[in-house]
Parts: structure tokens; sequence; C-alpha cells
């Protein structure tokens, strides 16, 4: 295993799944979460993790397993870190498994380097795929590797019904997302929601881990991704979000996703 001299990035769209190799040159990657399950293989370098408030390494042979929602972020010290990467939809992915209820990974971090080779290395033939037929293949040995790690590593859970605070913050959430384009003032929305500036924050560390203008900045991204995704242009979607340019976006992009726009753009499928 090494650390790849760049980052490549697929979306597969027969089954519902993002794929990649990334490469990170010391570059803290900042607290954020994913809709998605974020599954990664080590493919070289240490990647030093903060999740929900708790820290480990990550290691050749090691496979990080992050729940949609889950608060994280990384870094590799002085020194470059690279993973084998998969993002699944979990709407997506238990009909691919044949599971009718949600399932959550138990641990976040797994010591298994033959599972991590068979990750990485069906990671690596859904990005070289060039025929319909390695494609197919492909497909194969990424559900194979998904069973396993679902079937050893994950337990059903009952999602809990929103109560009167999460009703509220979701109102907030919709809000910020209305005025995505644009600089919120938090007191004026606070004061809607019959709350000071300071419990509005509070309430959103406590739900997302992030306070609100954090926050909206992941969506703006999350936002990002799937214009690129459809297509759009780069400088386009960073007019339509409210980024001050291309650049910036580029910037900030990268820090949370490991990807440039333009990679992500040119593999759409």
């Amino acid at each position: 295993m090494h650390v790849p001299d760049t980052s490549r990035y697929r979306q597969l769209a027969s089954l519902g799944i993002e794929v990649a190799s990334l490469r990170f040159d010391g570059v803290p990657i900042p607290k954020h979460t994913h809709d998605e399950f974020v599954i990664a293989a080590n493919l070289g370098g240490i990647e030093r993790v903060w999740l929900d408030g708790k820290r480990f390494d990550a290691r050749d042979g090691d496979i990080t397993v992050y729940n949609p929602g889950a608060l994280q972020a990384s870094d590799g010290g002085s020194g470059a870190w690279g993973c084998a990467s998969l993002y699944l939809a979990p709407s997506r992915l238990m009909p691919l498994l044949g599971r009718s209820e949600h399932h959550e990974f138990v641990q976040p971090l797994l010591r298994n380097t033959a599972l991590a080779t068979q990750l990485i290395a069906a990671v690596g033939a859904a990005l070289d795929a060039e025929t319909a037929a390695d494609a197919a293949e492909a497909d194969e040995a990424l559900l194979s590797v998904l069973d396993a790690l679902f079937s050893g590593h994950a337990e059903a859970v009952t999602r809990a019904v929103p109560n009167g605070g999460d009703v509220l913050l979701l109102r907030a959430e919709a809000q910020l997302l209305e005025q995505m384009m644009d600089q919120p003032d938090l007191a004026s929305l606070a004061d809607q929601l019959g709350l000071s500036a300071v419990q509005l924050v509070r309430a959103f560390n406590r739900r997302h881990g992030l306070p609100p203008l954090a926050w909206l900045r992941q969506q703006r991204l999350r936002a990002a991704k799937q214009g690129l995704l459809h297509g759009e242009v780069i400088a386009d979607v960073a007019a339509r979000l409210g980024f001050a340019d291309q650049a910036h976006l580029t910037r900030q992009f990268r820090a949370q996703f490991g990807l440039t726009p333009a990679q992500v753009r040119s593999r759409r499928h």
C-alpha cells in the first residue's frame, strides 16, 4: 500500500455509489458531516481522526467506517496520507444489501488487512473500468465487500422521533438554506424562532456539532458537489451558491472532499 500521487474520483450511477482514491498533503480536513456512509481503507501514511469527540489513528490495513451524520475531522500531521473511499446513501444501500431496517456501524475503526485489501482492489477496479464488462465486475466486487462489512460490523438501529426542539431547529435549517447565497443575520433568525443568538448557536452545536454558519458552509459545499455532478460550470456553481469566486469554492471544496471541483465534474456518469 502507498499514498497515491493524486486524487481520483468516479460516480457509479448503477449502484448509487461514489468511489475515490484520495491524497491529502498535511492539510487538515475541518469538522464536517456526510449524509452518506463513508467507508475508507488507508493507503499509506497516518490519518489522525477526530470523530464525535474521540480520537484515533488509522494506518496501513485499517478501515474507517462513518455513519451518516457523524461529525468528523482529520489530518496527517506534517506528512501525506491517502485512502480508498466509498460514499453510499442509506436509501440506496439497504435495498442493495437486502436489508429492510436501517443499519449503522458499531465501531469506527476496523483493523482487518484482508478486508482492507479487498476494498482497495474493488475501488481501484471501479476507478479503472473502461468497458461495461469491467464496470459490472467492479460492481460485484464492491457489493461483496459491502456485504462483508455490514454483515460483520453493523447492527440494526431505530431512528428517534423528532421532538419539539428538533422541529424548531429544522425550521432554522430550512430558513438558512433559503438564504444560502447571502450571509444570514443570526440575531434576526434567532428572534424569529423565539431564541437568542447564543441559544441558536448552542442548539446547532448540540445537534450538529457545528455552529450555524459552519453548518451552512457545509451545505453550500454539498450543493456545489451536486451541481457539478449534474454538469454545471464551476464558475456558475460558485456564483449561484454565494462563494466569492471559483478559487474560493475550489479551496473549500478540496479541504472538505479531498478533490477539486474539476475532478468531480470530469468523472460524473
